[in-house]
């Protein structure tokens, strides 16, 4: 449930102390103290505001009201501000989120007016905690900035480290983890400076989300367990119920169902206790859940029930999606009897789930869960592929590939930037050193040469030069090799993409025509390719027999694919040591790629694609012809060719690494069908 991860900011506000019931106590009696002072019995009511908000919010809304009533008789605009905070933060715990948003906008407005800062930071602080809370990020990181500018002119480091921890909430939830984790351990390391160990304990159960998210459960739980030994029995209620239903899912995913259902139990207690309305409807869920995949389906839904029912009452688009979408596939996977022991009927088992899954659906386009959109819209075009409506079901499919497109898109386009603006930095650096080292080396002659005009003569400067020019020259080299190495990772960055998306899209098309048993054997050929891909991604040179292997299962699955079949013939030169013998990696397949798209496909007739490979001299010959449509085919002119771009600009840097380049294309037409020529140098391992 990816929306835990922003309620573990709710656990405190910017003077959060433990134990509140003692601290109620303690105040309730002194406001009971007869001939108090105004001033006093303000500042009461709104600490009492405050404490209640995590263990019983209705009664601190009304001590809120009070405060406010009494602040506006007195003018006490300082105190009505933190009065108007403080009744927000009630209405938020109780899940009344649009009344919460009014009383923050209401507080930051008095306050702004005002110029109390602290006042200012403290609402906004909450108000971005119920923007991430609702799913809109954009927001809450705009507030964030405006808190983390403010806390910048103030030496106050308890505030600074909840900053720091909200700000990392909002990354992780961009999935930005190395930015979220650097932001938690910033708050972790400022929290103790600041005497904040509530601040230090979310951190670590934050640090311990993060782990979570990158796979790494181990040090998720290790994390998690150091918070829940920091809460001990006596901490906060909402906190250490928050951390135990973190603690729980993960429990779950690793298939330690009971012990996630113990977990689950004890914070959904809690969060009933203090009237907790988004925790309780959070642990339904997840109780649900574990029992869906213990096949107790008929507790598992009457979780999920109770968990509609109160979300009725306390909206949240992310535990609304992520409810109906577990509801819609526990459905699907009930049992016929249990399912109708749970008063569903068996004929409408797929409209039921088709319906549930379609609110999630809608809940998460309200939140821009692209990821978990595209999750649930193939779900849907299986529902209804399962049910024989075709049309619906490609029109599903369709929405679904082009949501994947756009998922795994920006995922490569984020990879690709960072990559990029690394191999930016990079270049600049060792061009920097570059014009360094020359600068410094003309200097150095110039010394040395009047040294040696003084000491020895013009013969001993002659021979100091010509060595100084070698170790020059040299180095210049080695710095150019590091730069051109530099361009050659971004293009194969560039690269693997494009083969990627290529391949995805013919899966695509296969699973809408084609069974599911011949699509799972598509798929499995698929994952290979894939690890192939990635295993080569990083290498500059790989061996030609690793090589014809990956595009072979290339072809493979293009040949699956095409309904016109192909032949696939490889000829290598009987002397040429395949596993010995190193080239760029996936250097041929963007023409056999064009062969088949371009020019296969558009045939009349079956054709084939013909690779051979022969060693002349120190030259490797490789030449890839077919007889398919043939350049004469009017190509999309919005189209341009990046997979022959990208080539010839790694022939060009590849030239550019050898002293004696050998690289070439040269494209050149059949009859039928086109025919590329690609010369390499023969690399071995003695060379």
């Amino acid at each position: 449930m990816p929306y835990l991860s922003f309620l573990l900011c709710l656990l405190i506000s910017f003077s959060g102390v433990y134990a509140q019931q003692a601290v109620t106590d303690s105040l309730e009696g002194r406001l009971q103290q007869p001939g108090l002072p105004d001033s006093q019995r303000l500042a009461l009511l709104t600490d009492l505001a405050y404490y209640y908000a995590s263990s019983h919010p209705a009664t601190g809304l009304q001590y809120a009201e009070k405060a406010i009533r009494l602040a506006s008789q007195r003018y006490q605009f300082r105190p009505l501000a933190t009065a108007f905070n403080y009744k927000a933060l009630n209405y938020q715990r109780m899940g009344r989120d649009s009344l919460a948003i009014t009383w923050y906008e209401k507080a930051i407005a008095l306050a702004r007016k005002g110029k109390y800062v602290t006042s200012e930071i403290s609402a906004m602080h909450n108000l971005s905690i119920l923007y991430c809370d609702r799913g809109n990020y954009s927001q809450a990181l705009s507030i964030r900035q405006r808190v983390n500018t403010l806390l910048a002119g103030q030496d106050d480091k308890r505030r600074l480290s909840l900053s720091l921890n909200s700000t990392g909430a909002i990354y992780l939830q961009l999935a930005d983890y190395p930015r979220a984790l650097r932001y938690f351990q910033q708050a972790r390391q400022a929290a103790p400076a600041a005497g904040n160990t509530a601040a230090a304990l979310t951190a670590l159960e934050n640090i311990g989300l993060v782990y979570k998210k990158m796979g790494q459960p181990d040090k998720a739980l290790q994390y998690y367990g150091e918070a829940l030994e920091g809460y001990g029995p006596e901490g906060s209620n909402i906190a250490r119920s928050n951390l135990q239903a973190n603690m729980a899912t993960l429990y779950d995913e690793q298939g330690r169902h009971k012990e996630a259902l113990s977990l689950f139990r004890q914070a959904l207690a809690t969060d009933r206790q203090a009237g907790y309305s988004r925790g309780i409807a959070r642990n339904l869920t997840g109780m649900g859940t574990a029992y869906s995949a213990m096949q107790q389906y008929g507790a598992a839904f009457n979780c999920f029930r109770m968990a509609d029912s109160i979300l009725l009452q306390a909206p949240d688009a992310n535990a609304r999606c992520a409810l109906y979408a577990t509801w819609a596939a526990a459905i699907m996977h009930c049992p016929d009897t249990a399912l109708a022991a749970a008063g569903y009927n068996r004929n409408g088992r797929t409209e039921a789930a088709y319906a549930l899954a379609g609110k999630a659906l809608a809940y998460a386009r309200d939140s821009r869960l692209k990821e978990r959109e595209m999750q649930l819209t193939g779900f849907l075009a299986d529902i209804r592929q399962g049910q024989h409506q075709y049309r619906q079901a490609l029109e599903l499919h369709r929405q679904y590939v082009q949501l994947r497109d756009t998922v795994l898109g920006e995922d490569s386009k984020i990879a690709f930037l960072k990559q990029e603006m690394q191999f930016e930095a990079d270049k600049k650096e060792l061009q920097h050193q570059l014009a360094l080292q020359q600068q410094k080396s003309r200097q150095h002659i110039t010394l040395a040469a009047a040294a040696l005009l003084l000491l020895a003569g013009g013969g001993a400067f002659f021979i100091y030069k010509k060595r100084r020019d070698y170790r020059q020259a040299r180095s210049e080299l080695l710095l150019k090799a590091a730069i051109s190495e530099s361009e050659m990772k971004v293009l194969r960055l560039q690269m693997n993409p494009h083969f990627i998306f290529n391949s995805l899209n013919a899966i695509s098309r296969y699973l809408l025509n084609h069974d599911t048993r011949q699509a799972d054997y598509y798929l499995s050929k698929f994952a290979r390719l894939m690890r192939s891909i990635l295993e080569f991604s990083g290498e500059k040179l790989i061996p030609l027999k690793d090589e014809l292997e990956t595009l072979s299962l290339y072809v493979q699955l293009e040949q699956m694919r095409m309904v016109r079949k192909f032949d696939y013939i490889v000829a290598v030169d009987p002397q040429l040591a395949t596993g010995h013998t190193f080239i760029p990696p996936l250097i041929f397949q963007p023409f056999v790629e064009n062969s088949i798209w371009h020019g296969l496909s558009r045939s009349a007739t079956a054709g084939y694609v013909r690779l051979q490979i022969t060693a002349k001299g120190d030259v490797l010959c490789c030449s890839i012809e077919d007889n398919g449509a043939g350049r004469q085919v009017k190509e999309n002119p919005g189209r341009r060719s990046y997979g022959l771009q990208i080539t010839r600009e790694r022939l060009r840097l590849l030239n550019s690494e050898r002293e004696n380049g050998h690289a070439a294309l040269l494209v050149y037409d059949l009859e039928p069908g086109v025919g590329v020529q690609l010369t390499l140098p023969l690399i071995t391992e003695e060379s």
